[in-house]
């Protein structure tokens, strides 16, 4: 399967804000910044139907899953994901 210019955007728009999120919360002003402005520049590829993050194989039961726990940025970009910038670590930790 080709890979869609658009969902690779759009995932990339979802996994920005997360990172952004990371660095607000450990106090990387500049960073998060720098994040926020290319978030901007992908805000117009946000996909129109849902998209799993390339998991074809995900269940019915896993996608009406994690629609009704997913992030508001995930819904925002119209992912099926479970990520959460609470779950992704800060450099240095183990």
């Amino acid at each position: 399967m080709k890979p869609n210019f658009t969902t690779s955007r759009t995932a990339l728009g979802s996994l920005l804000i997360l990172a952004r999120q990371v660095a607000e919360r450990n106090g990387e002003g500049a960073t998060a910044e720098a994040l926020a402005a290319v978030e901007r520049r992908l805000e117009r590829s946000r996909l129109v139907r849902e998209d799993t993050l390339c998991q074809e194989s995900m269940t019915q039961a896993e996608q009406r899953w994690l629609r009704d726990r997913r992030s508001a940025q995930a819904q925002h970009w119209n992912l099926l994901t479970g990520l959460l910038p609470e779950i992704c670590g800060t450099p240095g930790e183990s």
